[in-house]
């Protein structure tokens, strides 16, 4: 599987950096912190790197054809008019 693709800098309650490899879930956006334990997993239909919640799931919806979903439900709302 590739590498994580950014990291993130948290801070604990005594002020003192921690500093992680990340990436965020190509299904549901969701910002996955990862050390060279936990493996990445990856979607095999649409080839992102997905969270261990979503490779469980066993289906592919990409964010963004979520986003145009809602986005689709939302424009066939207004021209309703509701």
């Amino acid at each position: 599987m590739s590498r994580a693709r950014s990291y993130v800098v948290t801070t604990d309650a005594n002020g003192k950096k921690h500093e992680a490899n990340a990436y965020t879930c190509g299904h549901c956006n969701r910002i996955v912190v990862t050390d060279r334990t936990s493996p990445m997993s990856g979607c095999r239909m649409c080839t992102k790197l997905i969270c261990p919640s979503c490779d469980q799931r066993g289906s592919c919806t990409p964010f963004e054809r979520r986003m145009e979903i809602a986005e689709a439900r939302a424009r066939s709302r207004r021209s309703m008019g509701v």
